[in-house]
């Protein structure tokens, strides 16, 4: 059976930013079980621009690389797709590394919401059958979130960083004698992209540092450096919860927009969305050797909150031979997962995992914070934000005020056309910018909840509850 499974967090607005961290992670069969990574206006924006301010006719996203740093081997796009080879149409999530087994093969954001006017804009990726909604570089800061060409195509590259590397810095300029003679610092840290283009309209501050003499600069012959946050003391910097800081102990950070063309992907209208992505592993002895993890910093360039906004990552799990997979949730944990249906996988026409196959496993460690209430949210209300929140959420009735953390408030699927048990025209593959958003806020192509019992689609039943995790 071939289902794509997205985890939704929402509702937010989206005025400045949201912050979250999805987490693959793989299980396998000898070690232990590990959690890791209304009606509206829009309507089909067939290859138009809509109310978009100028489009900057930016070349599609080609530049990709492995993150290979523990058992994973995974490819990286700039575009923000994931775990896939576009030219070649390959999975490209690799665990063990090594293997040729792969139990992913497509990982992408999914981000929709409403204008004060009501009007649907929303940006999706998926295979790029005809198209991209995200494009590299970051935009203008003034209001009309535009971008060049020009700029889409220098950024279109990942700045890869090592924990190990900003250790080593860090040790040399405090003594020098310290590390080995003849150290230099590596072009990793010296070519860190810190500082925007302020002639092109870009942001001052990009990838975030840390600013050693406090001057607002990056320059590492002052002893600023990427900024790992190098403290052992986590529980005293719970404050920094909100501050840009890189993760892992190695790790890609790379921006992409919605701006960069028209949306060919979901045909919707544009946000002005600004996306500093960062993907990171470890290196561990443990479950996290088997995980990979990706953190977003998404900004509104726009000059408009976005309301009614969902964000939404969009899973297409293949566990080795990807006929024979089942998905499903477990709300707790807010752990979406896929798994092999018969006890052996697959068959000699696929790099199948064979007998005791894997199962592999999506979470928002750290899903994005909720819009700001003034109040510290308690674990025992009976409201939404409990029941779809603080079950798997974070931060809830801990002392603080607004730091909550939306869990996963969603598990939906959706399928391949022809697929048995499945409505195609109800459940299959979106085609416009409302069957997208639909998705994203739990609802069927056809515009019905999805419901307990079946296949989540039932007609003409008064009594069946509606489900929000498949």
């Amino acid at each position: 059976m071939k289902l794509r499974l997205f985890i939704i967090a929402g509702t937010i607005s989206l005025i400045s930013m949201l912050d979250v961290t999805p987490a693959m992670a793989e299980k396998h069969p000898l070690g232990k079980a590990e959690k890791t990574t209304e009606d509206v206006k829009g309507q089909s924006q067939a290859k138009k621009s809509g109310g978009q301010s100028i489009l900057a006719g930016c070349a599609e996203p080609n530049e990709k690389n492995f993150i290979e740093f523990n058992n994973v081997k995974a490819l990286i796009h700039t575009g923000g797709d994931m775990f896939w080879d576009f030219g070649t149409g390959d999975a490209s999530y690799e665990v063990p590394k090594g293997s040729n087994k792969h139990s992913m093969f497509l990982s992408s954001l999914w981000l929709g919401g409403t204008d004060v006017n009501g009007q649907l804009r929303i940006a999706a990726q998926r295979y790029r059958g005809g198209g991209v909604d995200f494009w590299t570089g970051p935009l203008d800061t003034g209001g009309t979130a535009e971008i060049s060409p020009e700029a889409c195509a220098e950024w279109d590259k990942h700045f890869i960083i090592s924990r190990a590397e900003v250790d080593q810095f860090v040790a040399w300029y405090n003594d020098p004698s310290s590390v080995e003679a003849g150290y230099t610092v590596p072009k990793s840290i010296i070519e860190w992209p810190a500082h925007g283009d302020a002639a092109a309209g870009q942001s001052y501050y990009l990838a975030p540092f840390f600013d050693y003499n406090g001057d607002g600069f990056y320059n590492p012959e002052d002893g600023d450096y990427p900024f790992y946050d190098l403290s052992a003391n986590t529980e005293c910097n719970r404050s920094r919860d909100r501050e840009p800081k890189l993760f892992g102990d190695k790790t890609m950070w790379f921006v992409f927009n919605d701006k960069g063309n028209v949306h060919n992907e979901t045909e919707g209208d544009a946000i002005g969305l600004e996306v500093h992505a960062q993907e990171f592993a470890f290196a561990t002895n443990d479950e996290i050797n088997n995980m990979t993890f990706t953190n977003y910093r998404i900004i509104n360039r726009s000059t408009f909150t976005l309301i009614d906004t969902y964000f939404g990552t969009n899973f297409d799990p293949d566990i080795g031979d990807y006929q024979d997979d089942y998905v499903g949730c477990d709300v707790k944990r807010g752990l979406g997962y896929g798994y092999n249906g018969p006890a052996i996988d697959g068959s000699g026409a696929f790099n199948h995992y064979g007998e005791n196959p894997p199962a592999i496993g999506v979470d928002f460690f750290e899903g994005p914070f909720q819009d700001p209430d003034n109040l510290d949210n308690p674990k025992d209300s009976a409201c939404d934000a409990y029941m779809n929140g603080s079950i798997n959420g974070l931060n809830f009735g801990d002392g603080e005020v607004d730091n909550e953390r939306w869990g996963m408030r969603r598990l939906v699927f959706y399928c391949n056309p022809g697929v048995s048990g499945c409505d195609g025209a109800t459940q299959g593959d979106p085609s416009t910018a409302v069957d997208y958003y639909s998705y994203l806020r739990g609802y069927w192509r056809d515009g019905t909840r999805m419901r307990y019992g079946g296949n989540g689609h039932i007609s003409n039943c008064t009594s069946c509850e509606y489900a929000d995790f498949m």
